[in-house]
């Protein structure tokens, strides 16, 4: 992992990692998960003893009538992706606990690869934005500009020999992101819905794979789940319940840069705190790095 620097500016962080991506990106998740415990750190120090009883009370309580909801969803499968957003490690840990209490088969396990570990729930993630992100930085032209976010994919397959594969194809635009694809992307599991109405994103997923490979799938909007408006993730669930808005913060966090420079390679800089929730392990990153040298060796 690489260097870092930290101060403050005006009662805001002002944090930055320097070098190689495969080196920089894996501090996304520890930064953000330690700057958001030291935002709500502060935010309890202003409370009694009496206040945080009564925080926690309403939280739990609140928690618990979202899990209601949950366990009467037919087919439930949901998941807690919530680290690096977490209220608390503790609180993350609750969560968790009470979700695979209530839930049954419906918690199908967590990012955090030590609370999937600890409690002997399945370790689950999905790929990220920022990775066709990196290979797009790469890209010399324009047609391999457009050929990368293909080009992900294959790598992936390839490095998990054919598993875990559901897509994330929104990070340029899911409507193109179908329009140029092949059918051999249609072997995947499924996708990721993270950038659009998961309705319409479903359905227009659903018509490509009809037209492209000729599968036979219900639309998103007929499944039953549609009239019931119960979109959630385990992350909304950590956050919610503690409603954030009520205690307002005194140190905001200012947006993590990211910068991919070294040895005459590609720099490209961009903002990680809006990346989807990710589980990037490190041998896909060791494949991309070999991408990111072969692009440079080949120009």
């Amino acid at each position: 992992m690489s260097d870092y620097e930290l101060s403050t500016t005006n009662g805001r962080f002002q944090l930055q990692f320097d070098g190689l991506w495969t080196d920089t990106t894996m501090w996304e998740l520890y930064s953000l998960s330690i700057i958001n415990e030291l935002r709500t750190r502060a935010n309890l120090k202003r409370l009694s003893e009496f206040g945080l009883d009564i925080l926690y009370a309403k939280a739990k309580t609140k928690l618990w009538s979202k899990i209601e909801r949950l366990r009467s969803v037919p087919h439930l499968a949901v998941a807690d992706f919530g680290t690096r957003r977490r209220h608390s490690f503790l609180w993350q840990e609750y969560v968790v606990e009470a979700m695979a209490a209530n839930l049954g088969s419906g918690f199908t396990g967590t990012s955090n690869a030590f609370l999937a570990h600890k409690h002997d729930l399945e370790a689950i993630g999905t790929n990220a934005h920022e990775i066709p992100m990196v290979l797009a930085a790469i890209a010399p032209d324009d047609e391999a500009l457009k050929a990368s976010q293909y080009r992900v994919l294959e790598m992936w397959q390839q490095t998990y020999v054919g598993e875990l594969r559901i897509m994330l194809p929104d990070t340029f635009g899911t409507t193109q992101f179908l329009e140029g694809a092949t059918d051999w992307i249609a072997d995947w599991t499924g996708q990721r819905v993270d950038s659009k109405d998961p309705y319409i994103a479903g359905d227009e997923y659903i018509e490509w794979l009809r037209a492209e490979a000729g599968i036979l799938v219900p639309s998103a909007s007929s499944l039953p789940t549609r009239s019931t408006s119960m979109t959630f993730s385990a992350c909304t669930l950590i956050l919610a319940a503690l409603w954030p808005g009520e205690l307002p913060p005194p140190i905001s966090a200012a947006p993590l840069t990211f910068t991919i420079a070294e040895s005459g390679l590609p720099t490209a800089a961009f903002a990680s705190a809006p990346v989807g929730a990710r589980c990037l392990l490190m041998i896909f990153a060791a494949a991309i790095r070999a991408e990111m040298v072969a692009s440079t060796l080949s120009a």
